[in-house]
């Protein structure tokens, strides 16, 4: 690209981040410049709600850009935030120098100095600015209103500024009209600001001076130079390609809406399954599985490998394109792909539109074969670790959460836990990080790759040749039962809520080891269907309208084949007692073979209306699972609707007894804090 001089003139005026985000936005710009741009920037245009601020920026100096592109939707940090601020003030002399030993940027340092000598900032510790974090609404807010010396204003009304020190500031900016908030009830406080949104931000609390629009030539067109995605591998032949029986008529039970199913086998080990879908125009779904996940890696990996190195190699960019590139090329382009390590898998979800098939296969092949971990995209990762750690310790949900994994696994509790340890969190790397996934993600071995959509079956045969034959074949693996047997008894745990709380909730969690086929399936889905009326009728009628309860049964064919029975239920904690007795006699009842023949025919009707509706992921699912189940276990939409015409009430009422076993389960009880008194 034809932007060193750029560039180099961007370093002068911004910080690291600042500096990524500039070039990120002249990356994003897809239309064309027209014949002016506002000051001269090739992606801001007259007419838009930031062109006059920007403008009187650009007049003033405050935004210090002197490259071609402003990049108005990119995130704006805090120390590039502090420059635009002390640009905007004159750039007094600062009375002291900050004590901050993460501000490395010789350009920020009388910024950030000044503003702490005003005390318009105190850091985010005493040692730290964080200033290539990217700033939030109601960072913003706190910051123009230390600025304005805290002038008082009435109340605001959004209901999700909750936070003190967001208060005065919120307030202030509503009341100014320096912003209205997003909604007329919300603030969004946490959300990132873009370099439009403070720089309008600025130019509202100098109280809109007139400007007058200078549509300069544009000093470069952001459109120009695009990158390639990849260089397009050369493709293989398949080792066998026929029909996909496995099926089993399923295809034809649907109106037409599916045909075409068909296979290929690839030296690799991978396979691509595909079946032509009418169900949605313009849409190809896709599921890529192999078999693995965290279970095959270290303790603790299930939060390091399957939430922080997925979100970090998820926001970065792929190959040789950074973010703003990788986001430039893609915008226009209905296509997606995202990766995900579970515990016993790993893989990639994806989705496009019928023209957009082939990046979307090509997204897939760089997340096997070029991902990356850029700094930035490492920072917030490691800030999402460190907010779940602060949720585990102080959100009731979370301690909830984490208690139930403490009575599940026990011992093993290490490969289970949802969060990671501060010492842990500050170890990370972004090179330790992308190297977690790419454990898993190196190479192939047994990889399944569902394609079902909007496509013809020539252009899927050509995109499996192309980028799934072609990805490197690795030793063959699986995953490891990390689990313990569940609690031979029933285990009941209390979390206490915060002092504010008025609501109270139980978990209730039945685990059992049990062989999962189609007909397994089907009744578990009718079981799902009765409990689910059950427990939300029965029990209103007693409790009223303050209950609410919600039932979830899934099966699991790995690492064992299990079910997973998962039941929340809150209401007012004077009727917990009531609501947790009434919801026990129900799950006896049923298991007792309470079930009539008129309630046990409503919920087959239900569930056969569900298997009617047959879309794209029904099929999805069924020939994603054979990553790891025989082919005469797989639940297809045929053997389902099969099972269901043949499911008796006694088989339903065998698996309630199963799952619900009254000395086998595991409690989670949140409760109020006890009072002053020690009552409850």
């Amino acid at each position: 690209m034809h932007m060193s001089l750029s560039c180099s003139r961007l370093m002068a005026g911004l910080g690291r981040v600042g500096l990524v985000v500039a070039l990120m936005a002249a990356l994003l710009a897809t239309s064309p410049s027209p014949a002016g741009a506002v000051a001269g920037y090739g992606d801001v245009h007259e007419g838009t709600w930031y062109t006059d601020a920007l403008q009187w920026a650009a007049d003033n100096g405050i935004t210090g850009v002197s490259g071609p592109c402003f990049g108005p939707d990119a995130p704006v940090s805090r120390g590039e935030t502090a420059v635009w601020i002390y640009t905007m003030e004159g750039k007094p002399d600062p009375a002291d120098s900050h004590p901050f030993n993460d501000v490395t940027d010789a350009s920020q340092n009388d910024a950030v100095s000044w503003m702490g000598s005003k005390g318009i900032t105190t850091g985010t510790s005493p040692t730290t600015f964080a200033p290539d974090e990217t700033l939030t609404r109601g960072q913003a807010a706190a910051l123009l209103h230390r600025l304005a010396e805290e002038p008082s204003a009435p109340p605001h009304s959004f209901s999700d500024v909750v936070a003190p020190w967001q208060q005065a500031g919120v307030s202030w900016m509503v009341h100014t009209g320096v912003t209205t908030g997003t909604t007329p009830a919300t603030f969004a406080p946490d959300t990132t600001l873009t370099r439009a949104h403070l720089v309008t931000f600025l130019y509202r609390y100098r109280g809109e001076p007139d400007v007058t629009v200078d549509p300069a030539a544009p000093r470069c067109d952001p459109t120009t130079d695009q990158a390639e995605l990849l260089t397009v591998p050369e493709p293989v032949e398949p080792l066998e390609s026929a029909a996909l029986d496995v099926l089993d008529g399923s295809v034809e039970l649907f109106d037409n809406r599916f045909s075409g199913a068909h296979e290929w086998t690839f030296a690799n080990g991978a396979r691509v399954m595909f079946v032509r879908s009418a169900v949605a125009e313009n849409q190809v779904n896709l599921q890529a599985v192999s078999q693995g996940g965290w279970s095959a890696g270290e303790p603790g990996d299930r939060i390091l490998s399957g939430r922080l190195a997925i979100r970090a190699v998820s926001q970065s960019g792929l190959g040789d394109l950074s973010p703003a590139q990788l986001s430039r090329y893609l915008d226009g382009i209905n296509a997606s792909a995202q990766p995900f390590i579970s515990e016993t898998a790993q893989g990639v979800t994806g989705a496009a539109g019928t023209a957009d098939v082939e990046t979307m296969f090509q997204l897939m092949h760089l997340l096997f074969t070029a991902p990356r971990v850029d700094d930035q995209a490492f920072a917030e990762a490691v800030n999402t670790g460190e907010i779940l750690l602060n949720l585990s310790e102080v959100d009731p949900g979370w301690k909830a959460w984490v208690a139930y994994h403490r009575a599940r696994y026990g011992d093993q509790f290490d490969w289970f836990n949802p969060v990671a340890s501060q010492e842990t969190l500050d170890a990370l790397t972004a090179e330790s990080l992308l190297e977690r996934y790419k454990q898993r993600f190196a190479a192939v071995d047994d990889l399944v790759v569902v394609v079902v959509g909007d496509v013809d079956r020539d252009t899927v045969e050509r995109m499996a040749q192309t980028y799934v034959g072609t990805l490197p074949a690795g030793e063959p693996d699986t995953y490891v039962n990390r689990r313990p047997p569940a609690p031979a008894q029933a285990v009941r745990q209390e979390v206490e809520l915060g002092p504010d709380s008025q609501a109270t909730d139980l978990e209730l969690r039945h685990e059992v080891l049990i062989g999962i086929d189609p007909d397994v399936e089907v009744a578990l889905n009718v079981l799902d269907v009765i409990l689910d009326a059950r427990l939300i009728n029965d029990v209103r009628e007693d409790i009223g309208a303050t209950y609410s309860v919600s039932v979830s049964l899934s099966s699991s064919f790995t690492p064992e084949p299990r079910i997973l029975s998962t039941l929340s239920a809150s209401g007012a904690p004077e009727r917990m007692d009531q609501i947790e007795t009434e919801i026990f006699r129900i799950l006896a009842d049923v298991t007792d073979g309470n079930v009539g023949a008129d309630e046990f025919d409503g919920a087959v009707e239900v569930v056969r209306s569900n298997y009617s509706k047959l879309a794209n992921p029904g099929l999805i699912r069924p020939l994603a699972l054979r990553a790891y189940v025989p082919d005469d276990q797989l639940p297809t939409p045929a053997r389902l609707l099969a099972g269901l015409q043949q499911l008796e009430r006694e088989d339903v009422l065998k698996l309630a007894a199963a799952i619900y076993d009254p000395d086998r389960y595991i409690s989670i009880v949140k409760v109020l804090a006890p009072t002053d008194g020690g009552g409850r």
